[in-house]
């Protein structure tokens, strides 16, 4: 009997053995390492990359659109804006690039007068589009140059082109799931 248990002992600190030997090889065995390391850092590391485009085309366009807003209310301020709406718009579309539509650039000029009364204190509020069936937007807006001395009021709007990327990142602010990109200049006119 005690020959029966030695040698069931010696077989199973052989097992043990060679078993402790194969865990430690797969355990040392670092081939597959970089692969599956890789598998688990790459979507991260590609939506980073595709968020950080989207972002820095959503910054170039909305700097575009400040640049064009600058542009037409100068002209606006030295009495230099076109006689009505429609051409005021075309000539802005000329300071925007190709990257803009020109049916998509929405355009609010608004004047008013100015008083000593401190309670006539400009407020903006930021615009609800409301949409057609065809998801195209509806507001009239509007085209009021002003005269010599008054406040005006230009904006400029735009619906840019949003995506989503891997992970949920999402950069859209409107339920038709584009963002609003947008630019006001404030001036009294001189004309």
């Amino acid at each position: 009997m005690a020959f029966v248990t030695h040698s069931v002992r010696a077989r199973a600190k052989l097992w043990l053995a060679i078993l402790r030997r194969r865990t430690k090889r797969v355990i040392d065995d670092v081939s597959g390492t970089t692969a599956v390391e890789f598998a688990m850092v790459a979507p991260l590391v590609i939506a980073i990359i595709l968020a950080s485009l989207q972002l820095g085309v959503i910054y170039l366009a909305q700097a575009e659109l400040e640049n064009a807003a600058e542009q037409a209310a100068r002209l606006v301020y030295t009495g230099q804006a076109p006689g009505g709406q429609s051409a005021f718009q075309t000539t802005v579309c000329g300071y925007l690039p190709a990257l803009f539509s020109c049916s998509g650039v929405m355009i609010d000029l608004q004047s008013q007068a100015i008083s000593a009364n401190a309670s006539d204190a400009l407020t903006m509020t930021r615009p609800t589009l409301t949409y057609n069936s065809g998801g195209q937007v509806t507001n009239s807006w509007n085209y009021s140059p002003g005269s010599p001395g008054q406040l005006v009021i230009l904006r400029l709007m735009y619906q840019w082109p949003v995506y989503a990327g891997p992970l949920g990142l999402f950069f859209g602010d409107l339920s038709n799931g584009m963002l609003l990109l947008s630019s006001t200049q404030v001036f009294q006119n001189e004309h």
